[in-house]
């Protein structure tokens, strides 16, 4: 009497191991179980239903062996292959279709090893493998190119995975198609002095800086940088704002006097020997003498302009290249000073480095940082004054701004020369590795600046971009 075998399917379940960033999947993963093999050969008659060759993991469909004798050993599968453990993934297991997922041999049965996040891949249309062994588009904004548009940032989206972009913000800084200032829709535009926001160089909401507009002294008051951003002409305090025109301003009206003097405010006090008044003007060719008289200048140059020795300047100090004002003198910054050095409003000589904003002090004068005007490489604390914009080039260890570089480039902290006018501000014109210079950098004539005019701050400051 023959007896007949009971097949056996064993299932085994999800294999889910990881190991140095891959992930370890059974094959019947894709049908809701793990691979299994095995079985009880037919007893009875050659061509029955023998072992079980492959059979799918839970939820999917078994595929019986052959049976080649009544001994019961184990068939072979309906498509010939031998059931045998898994010894050599690359001959034994199906290939995965995609190169973020590697078929191996997983405690005798084929699995798959998932590649790690963010490993490099290439087919179907991806570029990055994802966690679960699939090629995709992107997992983080970074894998995605970079968008031709400075306005607009990348962005990869969570649920598909795939590339996309997004508007930046109304108000950062751009230089696209000769722009300063995203207009929040993604595009690089030049008009921002009336968007409601600040941006670009304003020192406060659409005034100060380029704007035509100037920022308002009286309540609330409007940031400031500089005395020309303010419809006062004052800027001052901590943090700097635009102050109200002082009460004494209605009985200090004469030549050579103001209620706005550096160190002063409120009172009415006398300019310095050799500066001109910019508000009551002298006469042509005349200049303050320091007691609040308007005199002839006898040819002499003035507070700012350019000489090569004390005799040329009016007041006798002549200073990295322009006079400027001595010791005892109401001043508004270090440049200003032929000492290099402006304490609490007023030029005094440094009596060692720590007086000076660069750390050097020779002889009583302070040595200049980078950007400040200079005539030779002994004005500077780097000891190298450019050719080309009679500036100090900068040491290396400041900070470095397209004001303080001679190029007027900053590039990843380092002052670098221009390629084209993309890499200078204000997208502006870059001539001989040189950009135009930006507003607040020290200047002598009004072709060297992006805006084209080069003038005096009022009260006792050289000229800068305006």
């Amino acid at each position: 009497m023959r007896v007949r075998a009971v097949l056996l399917f064993a299932t085994v379940s999800i294999f889910l191991v990881a190991a140095c960033g891959s992930t370890f999947t059974s094959k019947g993963d894709t049908a809701g179980g793990g691979a299994s093999s095995g079985g009880v050969a037919d007893s009875g008659a050659s061509g029955r239903a023998g072992a079980a060759g492959h059979s799918a993991g839970v939820g999917g469909s078994s595929a019986a062996g052959v049976g080649n004798s009544d001994s019961g050993s184990a068939g072979t599968s309906e498509a010939g292959a031998s059931s045998v453990p898994c010894v050599n993934a690359a001959t034994d297991c199906p290939a995965t279709g995609t190169s973020c997922a590697e078929a191996i041999c997983l405690d005798g049965s084929c699995a798959t090893a998932n590649a790690a996040a963010e490993t490099e891949c290439t087919d179907h249309g991806g570029s990055v493998c994802d966690r679960g062994g699939n090629c995709v588009e992107c997992l983080l904004a970074t894998d995605c190119p970079a968008p031709k548009a400075s306005c607009k940032v990348n962005v990869c989206k969570v649920d598909t995975h795939t590339c996309s972009t997004a508007n930046r913000v109304l108000g950062i800084a751009c230089k696209d198609n000769g722009g300063v200032v995203c207009d929040g829709n993604g595009a690089c535009v030049a008009t921002h002095c009336s968007d409601g926001t600040q941006d670009a160089d304003e020192t406060d909401v659409d005034c100060g800086g380029s704007c035509s507009t100037k920022c308002k002294d009286t309540a609330p008051q409007q940031k400031c940088k500089v005395a020309a951003d303010c419809v006062s002409g004052i800027c001052s305090g901590a943090p700097l704002l635009c102050q109200p025109p002082p009460a004494c301003a209605a009985t200090c009206a004469g030549s050579c006097e103001s209620c706005s003097v550096p160190g002063r405010l409120g009172t009415c006090a006398k300019f310095p020997a050799g500066v001109d008044d910019s508000a009551n003007f002298c006469l042509i060719n005349a200049i303050c003498d320091g007691s609040g008289a308007c005199v002839s200048s006898q040819s002499k140059s003035h507070f700012g302009e350019a000489c090569t020795q004390n005799t040329d300047c009016f007041n006798g100090h002549c200073g990295a290249g322009l006079c400027k004002l001595g010791n005892g003198d109401a001043c508004a910054e270090d440049a200003a000073c032929n000492s290099g050095r402006c304490a609490a409003n007023v030029c005094a000589a440094c009596g060692g480095d720590t007086d000076c904003a660069s750390g050097k002090c020779n002889a009583g004068a302070c040595l200049f940082l980078g950007g400040y005007p200079c005539a030779a490489a002994s004005d500077c604390a780097s000891q190298s004054c450019s050719t080309t914009s009679h500036t100090c080039i900068q040491t290396g260890s400041e900070a470095c701004t397209a004001q303080s570089c001679f190029t007027h480039s900053c590039h990843l902290g380092q002052c670098a020369t221009c390629s084209s006018n993309m890499d200078c501000p204000l997208a502006t014109a870059c001539t001989g590795g040189s950009c135009r210079a930006p507003a607040g950098a020290y200047c002598t004539k009004n072709d060297t600046c992006a805006s084209t005019t080069c003038a005096a701050a009022p009260f006792l400051g050289l000229r800068k971009c305006q």
